[in-house]
């Protein structure tokens, strides 16, 4: 408990002894309400404590909302690429089924889809 909330507690049952019950309970609320707040910062801590320690070089420094928010960014990025790739891939495989295997469309597109696979490495 943190030296405010003992301070709210001591005023809350000041005022409780001095008759001014509302008063009272104002400063029960404030240290209740305090303490929700610490509860959820240290669960915020604690479940962000894997992007302080996996920080990369260009994250030295950011918030780690902020860091959170870039390493989304980039994987929403990096999920549309694929994305695209995968329609390519589909497309390639459409057309080597849409003609017979000795035709020079499929060979065309067996060709790129070796080059794409390549490149994916």
């Amino acid at each position: 408990m943190s030296e405010l909330q003992d301070m709210l507690r001591v005023q809350a049952r000041l005022h409780r002894k001095q008759g001014a019950n509302a008063l009272g309970d104002l400063f029960e609320s404030a240290a209740k309400e305090i303490n929700q707040y610490e509860s959820a910062l240290k669960e915020w801590i604690e479940k962000t404590e894997w992007v302080q320690n996996s920080a990369n070089a260009n994250e030295l420094g950011v918030h780690r909302a902020d860091a959170l928010s870039l390493r989304i960014s980039d994987l929403k990025s990096e999920l549309a690429k694929a994305n695209e790739r995968v329609k390519e891939l589909d497309e390639i495989a459409d057309t080597a089924f849409k003609y017979n295997h000795s035709s020079a469309e499929c060979l065309r597109a067996w060709r790129k889809l070796q080059q794409l696979r390549k490149e994916q490495g």
